[in-house]
C-alpha cells in the first residue's frame, strides 16, 4: 500500500475542488491510499471568515477534512501540496505548515518521498507560476 497526501489550503473553494479532483485522480492508482488534509486556519482569518457567508459555507464543507499533522507527513510516501496564490506566493498558512517540519528535515523522513504541486488563482497571470515556485524551495530542502 502507497500513502499519499493530498493537503490544501482553501478559503473560497477553488483549491477545495482541486483538492478533491487531485485526491480522486490518485485514488485510481492501484495501491494508493490517499488522504486528503487541510491546513490550518489562522485564528484571525477565522474571524473575518465569520463575516463572509460565502467564506464561511466553505469553511463548512470542510469540517469534516481533518487537519494536517507533521505525522500525516512522517506517515505518507508521497504528498501533493496546494495552495491559491497571495501576491505570488504560496498561503502563509501553508507556509506555517512547511516551517514546522524542521523535525521531520533534521531526521531526513521527508528524503526520497515525491512531491507535486498545485495552485489556483482569481486570474490569468495572476501569480500561478510563482507560487508554484515558493512551494517548491523548501521541498528541496526536506
Amino acid at each position: 500500500m502507497m500513502k499519499i497526501l493530498v493537503v490544501y489550503y482553501s478559503m473560497y473553494g477553488h483549491t477545495l475542488k482541486l483538492a478533491q479532483a487531485v485526491a480522486e485522480g490518485a485514488s485510481k492508482i492501484p495501491g494508493a491510499e490517499v488522504m486528503l488534509r487541510r491546513v490550518q486556519e489562522f485564528e484571525a482569518v477565522d474571524q473575518i471568515i465569520d463575516q463572509n457567508e460565502a467564506a464561511r459555507q466553505v469553511r463548512e464543507q470542510q469540517q469534516d477534512i481533518p487537519i494536517c499533522t507533521v505525522d500525516d507527513l512522517r506517515s505518507a510516501d508521497g504528498v501533493i501540496f496546494g495552495s491559491p496564490t497571495r501576491y505570488g506566493n504560496m498561503t502563509a498558512q501553508m507556509k506555517q505548515l512547511i516551517d514546522s517540519t524542521s523535525s521531520l528535515w533534521l531526521n531526513g523522513e521527508m528524503e526520497g518521498k515525491p512531491a507535486g504541486l498545485f495552485t489556483s488563482t482569481a486570474s490569468t497571470h495572476g501569480g500561478q507560476e510563482t507560487t508554484l515556485l515558493t512551494m517548491m524551495v523548501p521541498l528541496l530542502y526536506l
